[in-house]
């Protein structure tokens, strides 16, 4: 089953976060987005451009609405033409699996752009 298939589970405090092999094979089907590293914590980075605002708030609003039907929220950055979206699992301060399918999702938004 792909990514964009998948639903986020609930993620407790001590869960195991993904290992180098497993971000590797999880980067095979969101290639756009970028592993960073930041305070310690290896997270999932994109950036999103647009053709004005209007549609890079119509894209913020769907990304939020997908984010609250999966009780997983991102830390958006929203500029006139453009949108930076961070995806990590706070409870476990890196990335788990929810984080790979919430970027496969976001992308599959963007598809409808075109």
């Amino acid at each position: 089953m792909s990514l964009n298939e998948k639903s986020c589970e609930p993620c407790k405090s001590g869960a195991p976060k993904l290992t180098t092999e497993q971000i590797i094979e999880s980067l095979k089907e969101t290639p756009s987005w970028k592993v960073i590293s930041e305070n310690e914590e290896l997270k999932l980075l994109k950036k999103f451009d647009f053709v004005d605002f209007e549609e890079t708030m119509y894209f913020v609003n769907k990304v939020a609405a997908l984010a609250e039907q999966n009780g997983h929220h991102p830390v958006m950055l929203v500029e006139f033409r453009s949108v930076e979206i961070w995806w990590w699992t706070h409870k476990i301060s890196g990335l788990h699996e929810n984080d790979f399918i919430m970027a496969a999702k976001t992308d599959g938004i963007l598809n409808t752009f075109s």
